[in-house]
């Protein structure tokens, strides 16, 4: 706490004093009684909860997929709940199980819902019983266990539809009884042609000389060389990595960084002691380990080190903003004195140094390289979140790779994070709106986000304009635009020619026209379609996919600025950018800043 001491001046010029002091407070008690014997199925959830469950259909034909989806709901230790029961269904049916889904009220870590849909796909026709659902919990109010139930249901399942045509004696026009082979082909006894049995192949038209074997001792140095080279290379990754995992890697570069800022306090001017000074206490914190913000003089065992402190922070806080001469050398003869363990080659030997490099000598030795996992693979393996990060991280290293964008919208679409994925989906459009798969995600995604960016909106509607849009990308247009160009050039140019020429002849000048005509029409249809993707042509675009605040200023603090709300969907221009922050400029000249997290580059990266 800061109490005031006194005051210094006189008149105009007084100025009260503060000193700091540290009051402790009393310690608090906190009781903890042990839960009584918990029953079957008690996972350790505490406090009041409710369970719902609903079945969508109820009657469906053999393949159709039925949805069960259970709610649990309450106030209790939801940051010890990691799921839902496990449900019993009969083995008919296929299970499609996506992840739980968890939510909670902003600020109020005690009360949530987690809810998970499970997909059931019967493969027999009958009536099923799913059965119930128990949640056990104890109630810290009533001091007992208790038990909540969801209801489970029946699902009737039909037969598929050729299934029933085939029962009621096939579809009409067909006699009945007939085999259905026999009704889609009346030659009885047809079969598909079985391929050729096997046969001699064509001879090789070329020559190739056959290598020489090497003798033992050159094949045994060529077979050791490769091992050779990979255990150096295991030993230089070791290294690194020990260097990497050294636990005191961050006091000695604290101790470097504190060394060179006493380096520049030395002939540094008064007005830029302070951040120095700040400096140097904070990588002293580092060099003690002391974790804390704001560490006292005394939290520093050393009587030095300790006085050093004190004289820093009255030249920080205090009227007499002079630093005593010798500061700067007694502190560096204090960090001569702070010496820490050298760093030692032989932790490269540490299993945590040398394990992680363990399955690359594997594969070398066994001559089989692991297996890369693809993303396409992980999408039809319903791991959605590993296919999205893998497309993601391979739109940073090209962000005009139009599939991959197509792919990550798919993937987040699949999580239910259709705002994201209308952005994606929108970048995929842009980038090829020739294709109809980019026009079709962008559609659901957008009518699942509730939101399409401008003037996308117009485009993905049909029309004359709208159509001859979508042929081509904004780059595609201009590129056409050049080639209308160097029509149209060419055409003046055989003009100019026939003009200048002696013979007059009336096929040149025809020609000309023509391309000039084709030209213009052409040039018309490049600035129609270009201009029809309006501020999305531009390779500083962005969709903003989440609403927000567009801010003054690129800082949440609560500061007096003016805030607008920034609702998603908004297209813009992102010129500026600031650490983790971008700068959109709207087509009214509006301007503002959000968090660069919110938004989703149309083209490329952000802007430096």
């Amino acid at each position: 706490m800061n109490l005031s001491v006194g005051v210094t001046g006189f008149g105009f010029f007084q100025q009260r004093q503060y000193q700091q002091f540290a009051v402790p407070g009393s310690p608090a008690t906190v009781e903890v009684r042990p839960l009584p014997p918990a029953p079957d199925g008690f996972t350790g959830a505490v406090g009041d909860f409710q369970m719902a469950s609903k079945l969508v259909p109820v009657h469906v034909k053999v393949g159709d997929p039925v949805t069960w989806t259970v709610e649990l709901s309450g106030t209790g230790n939801w940051p010890e709940i990691q799921g839902l029961p496990s449900r019993e269904v009969p083995r008919e049916f296929q299970v499609v199980q996506p992840k739980p889904k968890r939510s909670q009220p902003q600020g109020k870590l005690f009360e949530g819902t987690l809810a998970e849909d499970v997909v059931l796909v019967p493969t027999q026709s009958g009536t099923y019983e799913l059965p119930a659902i128990n949640f056990a919990y104890f109630d810290p109010k009533a001091g007992t266990y208790k038990l909540v139930a969801a209801p489970g249901g029946t699902v009737i399942v039909d037969p598929p539809a050729s299934a029933q045509a085939s029962a009621i004696g096939g579809q009409p026009g067909e006699a009945s009884g007939a085999p259905a082979a026999a009704a889609a082909n009346p030659s009885t006894g047809a079969k598909a042609p079985e391929p050729p049995a096997a046969a001699l192949g064509d001879p090789i038209p070329r020559s190739e000389t056959a290598p020489l074997p090497a003798p033992r001792q050159t094949l045994a140095m060529e077979c050791a060389l490769p091992f050779a080279a990979l255990f150096v290379l295991w030993a230089a990754l070791a290294h690194r990595r020990a260097r990497a995992t050294d636990p005191l890697r961050p006091r000695r570069e604290a101790r470097q960084r504190i060394a060179a800022t006493l380096d520049a306090l030395r002939n540094a001017p008064s007005a830029d002691k302070p951040p120095l000074l700040l400096a140097w206490q904070r990588d002293s914190a580092i060099l003690w380990e002391v974790a804390h913000a704001a560490p006292p003089a005394a939290a520093l065992a050393d009587p030095r080190w300790n006085t050093l402190w004190s004289e820093a922070d009255r030249c920080l806080y205090s009227s007499d903003t002079i630093l005593p001469g010798d500061w700067v050398g007694r502190a560096h003869a204090a960090l001569e004195s702070k010496a820490l363990r050298p760093f030692g080659a032989g932790q490269a030997l540490l299993r945590r140094n040398l394990l992680p490099f363990l399955a690359l000598v594997l594969a070398v030795l066994a001559w089989r390289p692991l297996p890369a996992a693809e993303p396409e693979a992980a999408y039809r393996g319903g791991d959605f979140a590993s296919a999205a990060n893998a497309w993601a991280r391979k739109l940073e290293g090209n962000p005009l790779d139009w599939p991959a964008r197509y792919n990550l919208s798919l993937a987040l679409a699949q999580q239910d994070r259709w705002a994201e994925s209308a952005a994606h989906a929108s970048a995929a459009f842009v980038q090829n709106p020739s294709d109809p798969s980019t026009l079709r995600q962008m559609a659901i995604a957008c009518e699942k986000a509730g939101f399409a960016p401008e003037p996308l909106d117009v485009l993905m509607q049909s029309g004359p304009v709208e159509s001859l849009a979508r042929l081509e990308s904004p780059a595609g247009w201009q590129r056409t635009g050049v080639v209308a160009s160097a029509l149209a050039a060419g055409a003046l140019a055989l003009l100019l020619a026939e003009a200048y020429g002696g013979r007059r002849r009336a096929w040149p000048r025809s020609a000309a026209l023509a391309a000039l005509a084709i030209a213009a029409l052409v040039a018309i249809a490049a600035l129609a379609g270009n201009r029809a993707y309006g501020i999305t042509a531009d390779t500083r675009a962005v969709v903003v996919w989440r609403a927000g605040i567009l801010r003054s200023i690129p800082t949440e603090a609560d500061v007096s600025q003016k805030t607008t709300p920034l609702a998603a969907g908004s297209s813009a221009l992102a010129d500026k950018a600031f650490l983790g922050w971008i700068r959109l400029a709207f087509p009214n000249g509006q301007t503002g800043w959000i968090l660069r997290s919110e938004a989703v580059f149309l083209w490329g990266p952000p802007p430096d």
